[in-house]
């Protein structure tokens, strides 16, 4: 006999708009695998004789393209009854830039130099492209998804698509242990995470949008001239920058534990997969897990208990010592346990402190916000050339312990 959850589950797969959400949100975990900038283009970075400011660069890239357009996609989306519009244009560009990845690397396998340029440059492309996205993204889940059954619906979404991104290290782990050689291994790794992006974005882009009431347009010029008269209304986005911009400066180590572990402690690349697999497989249970806390408790709640187990990861590789082999897999049973619950906690909680009319602006606005400290593993890169890795994981654990902290300050939320 189904279980009650099993029964829910198909019950809400009768809903098309839900079905396509729901495969957007796995075949986007195959995609993450592949491009994993913790795992994947950090050690791709490495193996192109890349420094460490540079490795520190690519998740700032990403980071930044990511979030500081949204201040400006939010004038132009706010006044339009479609979002979606929006996202199909961005899938386009975003789909082309994985191209050029895959191309650049095969092509380019002579000339590490330009090889790395292009790479970084095809990031930067596509993080932008992904910024112009994220906000669309957001609103469409908020108007197709009700409230009280978000939780259930980010986990179910991440419920099986870590399944299949657990297959997608292992394949990893074949295709890194296998004779191609390097840049060859990553061209095809590359090659599966872009098709697997792209029919994503297909997925999403068919959903059926329910129009928004109309609303007047607005300017980046307006945009920006109303964040500080919001930040004087409501005090709780206040309070929600400081946790969310202390937990982004902890992300000065992100790129660097997996490259630790192989030029320092000795462990071999093709470990890689095994790092991606852990993620893969402790994700779904940790994603049931904070799911139920935001249900039975609420967002803050998940986002503080998921901060502490964050604080794991960076204390976890202080402790690891040279030719640990499959025991340093630890950091990454942290960072899969901690992470869902730190992305499913401060998504329901914004959506849930974002009155209706204004969404767009404070999801806009925090982004932005978010953008301006995304280049944090760049100051990671600098600390790590200079003082060596030890000093960025002792940064970012300081910067979690304080961010712990300040979520104990939010208002309790839905």
């Amino acid at each position: 006999m189904p279980t009650e959850s099993t029964r829910i589950f198909l019950e809400k797969m009768k809903s098309r708009n839900y079905r396509l959400a729901v495969l957007n949100g796995w075949l986007a975990a195959i995609g993450d695998a592949c491009m994993s900038p913790g795992i994947v283009l950090s050690t791709f970075a490495s193996g192109l004789g890349a420094s460490n400011v540079v490795i520190g660069l690519i998740p700032s890239l990403m980071g930044a393209g990511w979030t500081l357009p949204q201040l400006v996609v939010a004038s132009l989306v706010r006044s339009q009854p479609y979002k979606l519009p929006f996202y199909r244009a961005s899938a386009f560009v975003r789909t082309a830039t994985y191209l050029w990845i895959v191309l650049s690397s095969f092509l380019l396998f002579g000339h590490p130099d330009w090889l790395l340029l292009t790479f970084l440059i095809g990031l930067a492309l596509n993080a932008l492209a992904s910024g112009v996205a994220g906000l669309p993204v957001m609103e469409v889940f908020a108007k197709i998804v009700p409230p009280q059954e978000r939780p259930g619906f980010l986990g179910t979404r991440a419920l099986y698509g870590g399944i299949l991104a657990f297959c997608t290290g292992y394949l990893i782990r074949k295709i890194l242990g296998s004779p191609l050689p390097f840049p060859y291994n990553y061209t095809l790794i590359f090659a599966l995470g872009a098709l697997a992006f792209s029919l994503a974005y297909y997925a999403f882009g068919l959903i059926e949008e329910p129009p928004d009431p109309p609303k007047p347009k607005s300017s980046v010029w307006a945009e920006l001239a109303r964040v500080p008269q919001i930040l004087r209304q409501d005090p709780r986005l206040r309070w929600f920058f400081l946790p969310r911009g202390l937990l982004a400066l902890a992300g000065i180590a992100d790129p660097f534990y997996a490259v630790y572990a192989i030029k320092v402690l000795g462990v071999p690349s093709s470990m890689l997969g095994v790092f991606l697999m852990v993620l893969a497989a402790v994700s779904p249970f940790s994603n049931v897990l904070w799911s139920r806390v935001a249900r039975h408790y609420d967002s803050r709640r998940a986002i503080r208990l998921a901060t502490f187990a964050q604080m794991f990861v960076p204390l976890l590789a202080l402790l690891m010592p040279h030719g640990v082999g499959i025991w340093y897999a630890l950091v990454f049973v942290g960072s899969s346990l901690a992470g869902p619950g730190i992305r499913l906690g401060y998504t329901n909680y914004m959506l849930n402190l974002a009155p209706q009319s204004e969404r767009s602006h404070y999801i806009g606005t925090m982004n932005t916000f978010i953008g301006l400290l995304a280049f944090s593993p760049l100051l990671g890169g600098l600390l790590a050339d200079g003082l060596g890795y030890r000093t960025v994981f002792g940064g970012a654990l300081l910067f979690l312990m304080l961010s712990w902290v300040a979520v104990g300050k939010l208002e309790r939320n839905a």
